[in-house]
C-alpha cells in the first residue's frame, strides 16, 4: 500500500470514529488497527490483479494489431488476385474476339463488348492495389 493510500485510509477511519462520538483513540487500539492493516493481503492482491490486467490488456492489444495486419494483407492479396483474374479474362476475350474478327466480323462485334467488364475490373483492382 502506498503512503498516500495508507494516510487516506487512516484519515477516513479516524473521521468515522470521530463521527461515532469517539473523542480520543487509545494507543493499543491504534496499534491493533495498524497490525490489522499490515496483515491484510487485500491490497497486495489488488496490485497483482492490476498488473495482470495491464499485462493481459497489452497482450490483447498486440494480438489485435497482428490480426488487423493479417486482415489488411489478406485484402491486398484478394485485390491482386482480382486484378490477375480480370486482366487474364480481358486478354483471353481480346484474343478470342480478334480471332473471331478474322473469320466473322459481324459476330465479333457482339462479343467485343464482353471485354469491357473485365478491363474495368482490372482497372479498379489496379487503382485499389
Amino acid at each position: 500500500m502506498a503512503t498516500k493510500d495508507f494516510a487516506r485510509d487512516l484519515k477516513a477511519t479516524l473521521v468515522d470514529l470521530k463521527a461515532k462520538g469517539m473523542a480520543s483513540i487509545d494507543s493499543d487500539n491504534m496499534i491493533c488497527y495498524l497490525d490489522d492493516v499490515i496483515a491484510n493481503p487485500q491490497q497486495d492482491e489488488y496490485d497483482q490483479y492490476r498488473q495482470d490486467l495491464a499485462r493481459h490488456t497489452e497482450m490483447k492489444h498486440a494480438s489485435d494489431l497482428k490480426m488487423f495486419e493479417s486482415v489488411i494483407q489478406f485484402g491486398l492479396g484478394a485485390i491482386k488476385s482480382s486484378m490477375l483474374l480480370n486482366g487474364g479474362a480481358a486478354v483471353a476475350m481480346l484474343a478470342f474476339v480478334s480471332n473471331l474478327a478474322t473469320t466473322d466480323v459481324a459476330r465479333a462485334s457482339h462479343y467485343a463488348s464482353t471485354i469491357v467488364p473485365f478491363a474495368f475490373g482490372a482497372l479498379m483492382a489496379t487503382m485499389l492495389g
